[in-house]
């Protein structure tokens, strides 16, 4: 891994550790996000673009 000073670091398990956590992340913005809307009195985004947040999140973050 470019950069990373740890030579014993797996670099697979570190992409996945990273991958769960922003998908969790991500997974909560979109909760917080409806919540906000819902309060708000006003209509939450469109099921398309939700469904695939978080997936393209998690890419964004991960992708070399």
């Amino acid at each position: 891994m470019t950069g990373c000073l740890d030579t014993t670091v797996d670099r697979n398990a570190l992409v996945r550790e990273v991958s769960d956590r922003i998908f969790e992340l991500a997974h909560g913005d979109v909760v917080i996000s409806l919540i906000i809307a819902h309060l708000n009195g006003e209509e939450a985004s469109n099921s398309e673009f939700l469904s695939t947040y978080v997936q393209r999140v998690v890419r964004w973050v991960i992708e070399e």
